[in-house]
């Protein structure tokens, strides 16, 4: 009804009907700023293509928005349906945007424009293509998001763009995504309570930046700076949790910088945590006895039979190749590591998760720069990447195999290789290897 509507001079001012559908007037150029504030309960919402422009916070705390209707080719400002319940958006009618899925796009998909906070969705993949999002599109009103995947072909984010806050998770849809609850233990309490905040997913290592943190998929720990490495670890932790298959390739580098800083990843309370490092065996001895003496553990008997049982079992000295094994002996750990590593990798298909090294010529891959007389191999880099694997510059522990021609060359990463007992395969091996990939 018209007189639901304050409108000058085309601006749209504010509405104030109770919601159900509401049919912006044809002829409105542009909505205000709250224009349309705390309204409980809307069905539809349609938006005429004389709009042209919609301001920030036009749609503010509105708490259900079934649909929005958005025809032709209005400006849309950041954080214009803040903190309202939109279920989707439709697009019709226009030259500047696309939807998809409930979700707005610009024409050509590159760019990511309006998520709806409703949408009843745990998990959502940002289509690869998408370059850019818009600012705050998954910021702190997605009440069902658990995990944002974003794609390979976005390389920035702006600030404020994603924080996934589950405070408003309704308790009724609890048991649908317990697989993404984060159980912890509260000792004022003495009861368990459990965090569902959100996650974000992410392949380009440089993104950390402006994440702070996330689930990395894109390779080892070692990709990710110092600084963010700690909450992303945990991140690590939570993505095995959930099932992300694609972190599992790089669990031995994860594992290892678990252990060495196992204090800030032991937790009682989430289940999946804790028996996770008592299997993989990520908790020290010292560790193990201080977890005897946590409430937590004193108070559950099937936790402090597991710790016992742990402790009984990481005391014992480890037999390896006849000799004992001292807790510190660090050159028998690297090469029990390594050996593991050997094992697990053994009959793997592909090169997925696989760090090569490459030394001498090669047919098929490198040239030499003819001034420099450098060796560059930077097309096998890029070869090896795109089936999955990582190519590194010097051998170290964590090399998988060396690639090499000839056995006898005396280089000196054939020289480290030797020393560490890297495996050695020729280039003919390699690219057999790599084929496998091909035919899975």
């Amino acid at each position: 009804m018209a007189q639901e509507f304050a409108i000058t001079e085309g601006v749209l001012n504010k509405y104030t009907g109770k919601g159900g559908e509401i049919i912006i007037p044809e002829g409105v150029t542009s909505i205000r700023g709250n224009a349309f504030e705390n309204i409980e309960a809307i069905d539809q919402i349609v938006l005429p293509k004389s709009v042209v422009s919609i301001e920030r916070y036009a749609f503010n705390r509105c708490e259900h928005i079934e649909r929005v209707v958005i025809t032709g080719n209005p400006k849309i400002a950041d954080r214009a349906f803040a903190y309202s319940g939109v279920g989707e958006y439709l697009v019709v009618d226009s030259t500047k945007y696309i939807s998809e899925d409930g979700v707005v796009f610009n024409k050509k998909k590159t760019k990511l424009i309006l998520f709806p906070a409703h949408k009843d969705i745990a998990e959502y993949r940002i289509p690869e293509g998408v370059t850019s999002v818009a600012p705050y599109v998954l910021n702190g009103d997605n009440i069902y998001v658990f995990i944002v995947y974003l794609p390979r072909s976005l390389q920035k984010i702006p600030k404020n763009a994603f924080s996934l806050d589950g405070n408003d998770r309704p308790d009724e849809d609890f048991d649908r995504y317990k697989k993404y609850v984060q159980w912890e233990w509260e000792p004022d309490l003495g009861d368990r309570v459990c965090w569902l905040d959100g996650h974000v997913a992410f392949y380009n290592p440089e993104l950390i930046n402006e994440l702070g943190r996330g689930i990395y998929l894109g390779g080892p720990i070692e990709d990710i700076p110092g600084k963010n490495k700690r909450s992303v670890a945990y991140e690590f932790l939570y993505a095995l949790q959930v099932g992300i298959k694609e972190v599992e390739d790089f669990k031995t580098s994860y594992f290892e910088y678990i252990k060495k800083n196992e204090n800030r990843y032991i937790t009682v309370g989430n289940e999946f945590f804790f028996n996770l490092m008592l299997q993989e065996k990520l908790i020290s001895s010292k560790a193990a006895s201080d977890l005897i003496n946590h409430p937590y553990v004193k108070a559950t008997p099937e936790k402090m039979a597991a710790v016992l049982n742990y402790k009984k079992m990481i005391s014992k000295e480890t037999e390896v190749s006849g000799l004992a094994l001292s807790a510190d002996d660090t050159e028998m750990k690297r090469r029990i590591k390594m050996e593991k590593r050997k094992e697990e990798i053994k009959n793997k298909r592909g090169i997925k998760g696989i760090s090569f090294v490459a030394t001498g010529d090669m047919e098929n891959f490198g040239w030499r720069d003819e001034y420099t007389g450098e060796k560059n191999r930077s097309d096998l880099q890029k070869y090896i990447e795109e089936k999955g694997g990582f190519l590194r510059s010097a051998v170290s522990s964590k090399t998988d195999y060396v690639i090499c021609n000839d056995p006898n060359i005396n280089t000196t990463k054939m020289r480290r290789a030797k020393e560490l007992g890297v495996t050695v395969i020729s280039e003919e091996e390699f690219m057999e290897m790599a084929r496998q990939s091909e035919s899975n």
